[in-house]
Parts: structure tokens; sequence; C-alpha cells
């Protein structure tokens, strides 16, 4: 008898492990609670079907010609004298939805344009995603500084890139107008980081990730450290606290990965 209430005794004081005492606790209610609402607001925002064109100039321009400093050549275009200098830049455009892009999709023409308005003096594609979405120039508006786009269809991360040889300085600024079915607003004209390459702005999107991923990581510690509370008065303030960063976490890891993702800002099947 003795050796049974012994036992008795023992079962009860026995502390429940730590993976129990972690899952019994009200506080994993709340984390559980605010991933749900994570997960609920990415695949209820993001989880729609979308058309989503986009479009970025690679941030490095080419100065084909430089006026005035070579006074024995000259530069004629269709037998007219060229007196500026002579550039070219690059311009990608591709579908960063998940929804398809018809040429019936098209509801005002999609033009690319410079400011100030410079003369376009070649445009051509210098790299398609695939053959079957038969990416269109237009020529009819090269002499106003006016380049019409058009193409089959553009499946998810389908596009490409376009170069334009144009008379004027490399610091030409460029936009995009049109209008895409279903797709509200501005088309989006990324000119990405002035100054700095693909390669630079890969390191710093994957150093941003790894800031974010560490500021999670010290966020899930410090819930372990501080577990249990040994005065309940700090409770409420402990989860306040964790539940502020939790959540500041929580959006760091989406804008990182989904805001700012580099499909965004480079076109998936890159420049080159």
């Amino acid at each position: 008898m003795k050796d049974l209430e012994v036992k008795s005794m023992s079962l009860e004081n026995k502390k429940p492990s730590l993976i129990k005492r972690v899952f019994n606790h009200r506080l994993t209610g709340y984390v559980i609670g605010f991933l749900g609402i994570a997960i609920t607001l990415y695949f209820g925002i993001f989880g729609v079907s979308r058309r989503k064109l986009r479009f970025s100039q690679y941030p490095i321009r080419t100065t084909i010609v430089k006026s005035g400093e070579i006074s024995s050549l000259d530069v004629f275009y269709k037998n007219n004298k060229l007196a500026t200098d002579i550039s070219a830049v690059q311009i990608a455009l591709w579908n960063a939805g998940n929804k398809e892009i018809e040429k019936n999709d098209i509801l005002e023409p999609i033009i690319i344009y410079s400011e100030p308005r410079v003369q376009f003096l070649e445009a051509t594609t210098k790299k398609a995603s695939r053959e079957v979405i038969k990416l269109e120039l237009g020529t009819g508006g090269l002499q106003d500084g006016l380049l019409p786009i058009s193409w089959i269809i553009l499946e998810k991360n389908d596009g490409g890139v376009i170069q334009v040889i144009y008379s004027g300085k490399p610091d030409v600024k460029f936009r995009v107008k049109g209008v895409i079915k279903g797709q509200k607003g501005a088309l989006p004209f990324f000119s990405t980081y002035v100054g700095k390459t693909p390669f630079q702005q890969r390191k710093e999107e994957i150093e941003h990730y790894i800031i974010s991923g560490l500021q999670f990581l010290s966020i899930v510690g410090f819930i372990f450290l501080i577990y249990p509370w040994s005065k309940k008065r700090y409770r409420l303030i402990g989860i306040i606290y964790i539940s502020a960063n939790l959540i500041i976490a929580i959006f760091s890891l989406l804008y990182a990965f989904v805001f700012i993702p580099r499909s965004m800002i480079l076109p998936p099947f890159g420049f080159s």
C-alpha cells in the first residue's frame, strides 16, 4: 500500500513536459491566432487570380555616340544628320500575375514613351520568354518617341526584353501607358535602383531576407526564454510585447518575400 501511495504521489508531483506546457498555455492560442490571420490575409489577398503587367528598366544605359567628342564623325538617320547623343536602354515587360493576359485584354494600347520626348531610332526584341507569346513592336510612332507593344498571350512570368536606341542623353526617363483588363491603376514601371547592377540588387534583397528571418527567430527565442513568467503582473506586458513583435515579424517577412520579391523588380527571365 505504501508503495502504491508513493507512486501515486510521484505521479501527481511530476511536472508536465515542456511541449505540453507550451501547447496548454494560452499564449500558444494567441500565436496560432496571429498565424491564422496572416495565412488568411495571404491567401485572401494574394491567392486571387490577377493580371499584373510589369515593366522594368535596366539601370545601366549605353551611350553609343556622344555628340561633340568626335568632330570628324557624322551620324545620319534616314538621310538626316543627328547632332545629339545616341543612347540605348533595355526595358523588360512580363506578367507577374497568375492570370494570363491575352491580346483581347488590352483595352487601351500599351505604349512606351519618354520624358522629355525624344526620337526613337530603333526598337528591337532582345529576348522573349517563349516564342509563342509573339511579342510585337509597332514602328509608326518611333519618330514621336512612342513605342506600341502587343502580344498574343502572356502567361505567368511570360514577357520579353526590348532594346530602344534613341536620340538623347542617357538620363532620359521612360514611362508606359495603357489599360489592361482587370488591372486597375497605372501600369507599374520599375526603374530598379539607379547605379546598381542586378547582382547588387539581389545581394541587398538577400540581406533583407536574412534580417527579417533573424528578427523572427529572435522573437521565438524570447518566448522560450521568458516562459513561464515569474510574476503575473508581468504576464500581460509580456503578451503585449510578444504579440506586437510577432505581428511586426510576420509583416516584415511578408514584405520581404511578397511585396518586394525579385520578380517585381527584375524580370524572371533576366535582362541578358
